[in-house]
């Protein structure tokens, strides 16, 4: 009798469980990365600002040598954001400064930032003898000044001052898609001390997702 009954639970208890097992699945998964996203410029590899002559850039071409108060100096250059997503915002901030570049302190910047509709002919066909020309990137496709006065201008101090990082949070444009305009524009201070003095500096725009 020990014998059967043991058989007798063994079995019961095996179509116990198969009838209380049950599966679904979900099938061909997949998942791919972004392309990525892209910021480029305009500048076609010449420098807004140059102590420099050079015949390739006769916009430039020395335009910020001998700076006197009373000679401002302002060059336009275009940022356009592309990308398969939208990021953080993009970042403005200066890199190349140090210790030798003592004019650095008395050279004030001025960064205004006007968005540009669409993908504006000028943003890739300027020619070279108008490179960084305001007045003739702005009569190709006039620049709109944005809904926000406040934002138009998003730097004004000295050279010194700007920020230095991505992190510094000096936000000059939104993390999608679209293309800028900035006028900068650069005066040396009305001080004895920023007489013969130089700097050297490098704009730099980034995002960060």
């Amino acid at each position: 009798m020990g014998t059967a009954l043991l058989l007798v639970l063994f079995l019961v208890l095996s179509v116990s469980r198969a009838a209380f097992t049950a599966s679904t699945s979900n099938d061909n998964n997949s998942a791919s990365s972004a392309a990525g996203i892209t910021l480029t410029d305009n500048d076609a590899g010449f420098a807004l600002f140059t102590t420099a002559v050079d015949p390739l850039n006769p916009l430039a071409s020395g335009n910020a040598a001998d700076l006197t108060p009373a000679t401002p100096v302002e060059q336009c250059i275009r940022v356009q954001y592309d990308g398969d997503f939208t990021s953080g915002d993009v970042m403005m901030y200066v890199t190349g400064i140090d210790a030798a570049d003592t004019l650095a302190d008395y050279l004030n910047v001025r960064v205004d930032r006007l968005a540009t509709p669409g993908d504006p002919v000028a943003f890739t066909e300027t020619p070279g003898n108008q490179l960084h020309d305001c007045a003739y990137m702005n009569a190709q496709d006039p620049p709109e000044a944005l809904p926000n006065a406040n934002n138009d201008n998003i730097y004004n101090g000295t050279l010194a001052d700007f920020p230095a990082t991505h992190a510094d949070n000096l936000s000059s444009m939104p993390g999608s898609d679209g293309v800028y305009t900035f006028r900068i524009t650069i005066a040396v201070q009305d001080d004895p001390e920023a007489a013969a003095k130089d700097a050297t500096w490098n704009f730099v725009w980034e995002t960060q997702s």
